[in-house]
């Protein structure tokens, strides 16, 4: 049973994630909650419950959102992240509702391991 904090926005930002180890991946966002994000690329790249840093960037702005997350789940096309507790705010607040309309993501923007 899936438990979510808020329903699913379909958004075009892109995500860049950070693991501790230093290495760094651009991905595009799938779909965004008060909860969590869900990224597209290959989820070997992220480990299970590993915490990133990431940074949801709006093509020609930059960025919108920076927060820490944890790699809560695997699914075919990516990997779901859960926002730590203070981001629940932030993620509702003006900052990130005023860029999260139909954004459009970079072409070629690719994720690789």
């Amino acid at each position: 049973m899936e438990h979510r904090c808020g329903a699913r926005h379909r958004v075009r930002l892109v995500a860049r994630l950070r693991l501790a180890s230093g290495e760094v991946f651009m991905a595009p966002v799938r779909d965004l909650s008060l909860g969590g994000v869900f990224v597209e690329l290959d989820p070997s790249c992220l480990p299970l419950r590993a915490i990133v840093g990431l940074e949801l960037l709006r093509p020609g702005i930059g960025p919108v959102l920076r927060r820490e997350a944890m790699v809560a789940r695997h699914g075919r096309r990516g990997a779901g992240l859960v926002f730590d507790d203070y981001a629940v705010g932030l993620v509702a607040g003006p900052g990130l509702r005023q860029h999260a309309g139909p954004l459009l993501a970079p072409a070629g923007c690719v994720s690789r391991c």
